[in-house]
């Protein structure tokens, strides 16, 4: 079948046009997703960031505490005297004033066995050598310790700092509290997603708490508990893509990762905004392929209309009919070809 010149140049336009508006519909669309992945990882920067300061300041807050029970000399000495009963009534009011920040305080001798809990008076003359790392370290390298430790319950932040009297280094003290459910709200109210703390052992992970649920949740992800382990931080979406999932490592003192954080973004807003955004160009396109293809038929229609006359009359001089002339006012090329 044989096509005019017109709808040559027709469907010339329209698969040219459809090649651009492909093209530039593609471009759209990976420009607008890579945005959207852009800022999700800033967000991750940020909460990440923003976390390991808190911790940060929550540790440093702590250490000045610590140091102020150390520096002070009666506490130095009575601790070189081993006054187990007169440094825990000397230090009974002060604890009492600081137990709801700081519930954890204890005393330890150089050999890291427990000299005097504040918070368990009672309870004293355990080793601590095989499980309170900070606390070996500190007595060790006689340099304060802190950082997050982990136990059969959980984390806790840990200060250890060593003390001394009269140069005599005499054993250590901390100030320590648990990581506990009340940390993980005050995360969500300032961040506005769900946490859960999981810590890392031989079997995998294990849950501890939850901002979400108080039930025991199982990791969802344990493909990734290899790069967590690594101490990456990172985030995965899930299949739906209505979830963000970020997970920060928790490091020890000593830089091993103890467990994680599993910070809970909720995108469905940003999904419906951005199905929205992809169906009112979806209709901009539509329309153009609907509008221009038509503006183009017009137009060919209305210009290629002298044409025709001009082959109609050229048949009819064909067929022996020179009376026939080529009448036109055009000032175009057809107008030259018709004189």
């Amino acid at each position: 079948m044989r096509l005019s010149l017109k709808k040559k140049i027709i469907i010339l336009f329209l698969l040219v046009m459809i090649l651009t508006v492909a093209f530039f519909a593609l471009y759209f669309y990976r420009s607008t997703r890579e945005l959207l992945t852009e800022s999700e990882r800033t967000l991750e920067s940020i909460v990440t960031n923003s976390i390991a300061k808190e911790m940060e300041d929550n540790l440093d807050y702590t250490e000045a505490n610590v140091r102020s029970i150390v520096d002070n000399p009666k506490v130095q000495e009575l601790f070189a005297k081993r006054d187990r009963q007169g440094l825990y009534e000397y230090l009974l009011p002060t604890y009492q004033s600081m137990k709801e920040k700081f519930p954890q305080a204890h005393f330890h001798l150089p050999d890291s066995t427990s000299f005097l809990r504040l918070n368990k008076p009672e309870k004293f003359g355990d080793s601590l050598k095989d499980f309170r790392f900070t606390v070996n370290e500190a007595n060790h390298s006689k340099k304060t310790v802190k950082g997050i430790e982990g136990g059969v319950s959980g984390f806790g932040f840990r200060v250890v700092m060593p003390v001394f009297y009269e140069g005599n280094h005499v054993g250590s003290f901390e100030f320590g509290r648990e990581i506990e459910h009340t940390f993980l709200e005050d995360l969500k109210k300032s961040y506005d997603g769900d946490f859960t703390l999981y810590q890392l052992d031989e079997n995998g992970s294990k849950f501890i708490s939850s901002t979400a649920t108080e039930e025991a949740v199982d990791f969802s992800f344990p493909n990734l508990l290899g790069d967590i382990r690594e101490g990456k931080a990172f985030f995965v979406t899930s299949a739906d893509e209505n979830y963000n999932y970020y997970f920060l490592p928790l490091k020890s003192y000593d830089g091993k990762t103890l467990g994680f954080l599993q910070f809970v973004d909720n995108r469905t807003d940003i999904v419906a905004r951005e199905k929205r955004v992809f169906q009112r160009f979806g209709l901009v396109v539509i329309l153009i392929l609907l509008v221009l293809p038509t503006i183009v038929t017009l137009f060919l229609t209305r210009a290629f209309r002298p044409l025709h006359a001009l082959v109609q009359d050229a048949e009819v001089i064909a067929e022996g009919d020179f009376t026939k002339s080529f009448a036109t006012d055009r000032k175009d090329e057809i107008g030259m070809l018709s004189r």
